[in-house]
């Protein structure tokens, strides 16, 4: 049943919503096989922009559903968008003036939003179902949310300065932040077990217990605007000033260290662990794309227009990273350069090759292919010498394996002397 814009219908029933059948299978599709690039002297970061269907989305947040697609708010249209590894774009209405955001995946197979103007969380069922979840007090403005360590899923209320848990048959409970007005946004589960929050008007980092216990620790730069929170690939949080104009690291005892983002009004809000282990993040003010490593080292890329408005970002674990682009309607796949290595041992000789070029091991046993390439290995043992097996990131006997370059990864190859 179609509405007449074409859409699928909504069918409302005891607070509840159904999608057609279309999402239903598309949520649970199996992967999509990511194509390989040519071989490149220079791998550089690749990008490749989607457009959004429907036009005014103010596309926000993305984050990766349970299906393995990245899915994106479509904040002013009250719609979800899906987007596929291939560039496949599929919208889905929620409810009117709802002002959807922060999708994500939750412990019991669905994906969660919250619904900031209608005050609810939502929560998509891989069957197309929509159900919402009355947040307790009325105005709370619900806006970043994030899978917990305890099962359940966590929000904050922006308006409200409180920090809310909801279960995954929803029942809702509230902590109120220590400092009154402190406006938290950014929340995102942390290494310790615990959650961890941005405070934008109390200009402070809280770390939140699974029972609702806060700890603050204030931020040294003041009104350094706090937005989004990630957990990095070392185990410490990692946030963004916007006004600040900084990238920051919170260790779980509470220890800050600010980073300076080069370019002045960066506009740096959201962050994301690319394949290659280090944290990148769209600078809406500048078109660029940073990228921080553990050690606080950053460098842009100028791979946007200034006037797209680059925000959200996610990693697929496919290799690829997801960009919003909410000016210009669209949403980008971004491949950034990813490190294989080839070891190999044994009392034999041999050599691995790779298809795309690249690795010639003998002689170079290490490169950087675009996250998502799917590389061919090819051991070939020298005369006198018998190919043995694989490890790593390839195992089995047979001379040929294939890798996704979905992260950084080392594959060994063992050679044997014949007897």
């Amino acid at each position: 049943m179609e509405d007449g814009g074409g859409r699928p219908a909504w069918v409302a029933s005891a607070g509840m919503r159904r999608l057609g059948p279309a999402l239903a299978l598309g949520m649970l599709a199996g992967s999509v096989l990511v194509p390989s690039f040519p071989a490149q002297a220079a791998v550089t970061t690749g990008v490749t922009a989607f457009p959004i269907p429907t036009s005014g989305a103010n596309a926000s947040h993305v984050g990766i559903g349970p299906d393995g697609n990245a899915w994106f708010a479509e904040r002013a249209q009250d719609k979800l968008g899906r987007i596929t590894a291939a560039g496949t774009v599929t919208e889905f209405p929620v409810a009117t003036d709802s002002f959807p955001d922060y999708p994500t995946a939750g412990p019991d197979g669905s994906l969660w939003f919250t619904e900031n103007n209608a005050n609810q969380i939502g929560r998509l069922a891989a069957s197309g179902t929509i159900t919402e979840f009355p947040v307790l007090t009325p105005g709370a403005s619900p806006s970043g949310l994030t899978r917990g360590p305890d099962g359940n899923l966590w929000f904050t209320e922006v308006d409200a300065s409180k920090v809310g848990r909801i279960t995954p048959t929803g029942t809702v409970t509230e902590f109120d932040t220590l400092t009154p007005g402190a406006r938290p946004t950014g929340i995102a589960r942390g290494a310790d077990g615990n959650l961890w929050v941005t405070e934008r008007d109390a200009n402070k980092i809280a770390r939140v217990t699974p029972a609702g216990i806060f700890t603050e620790f204030t931020v040294p730069t003041a009104t350094s605007d706090l937005d989004g929170i990630s957990r990095g690939p070392d185990g410490n949080m990692w946030f963004a000033e916007a006004q600040g104009n900084k990238i920051g690291r919170i260790k779980p005892a509470g220890t800050i260290t600010e980073f300076p983002i080069p370019t002045p009004s960066s506009g740096a809000a959201h962050l994301a662990v690319g394949p290659d282990g280090n944290l990148w993040f769209p600078e809406d003010g500048s078109g660029k794309l940073g990228r921080i490593t553990r050690t606080g080292a950053i460098k842009e890329f100028p791979l946007f227009s200034a006037g797209n408005g680059v925000h959200g970002i996610a990693a697929d674990g496919r290799g690829n990273l997801w960009v919003t682009e909410r000016d210009s309607d669209k949403i980008a796949r971004v491949r950034v350069p990813v490190l294989l290595h080839v070891t190999k041992s044994g009392h034999g000789a041999g050599k691995v090759t790779s298809t795309p070029a690249g690795i010639a091991c003998g002689a170079s046993c290490t490169t950087t292919f675009r996250g998502g390439t799917m590389i061919t290995l090819t051991a070939r043992a020298k005369t006198g010498s018998t190919f043995v097996r694989w490890a790593g990131a390839c195992t089995g006997t047979r001379r040929t394996c294939q890798v996704l370059v979905n992260a950084a990864k080392t594959a060994r190859a063992t050679f044997a002397r014949k007897s």
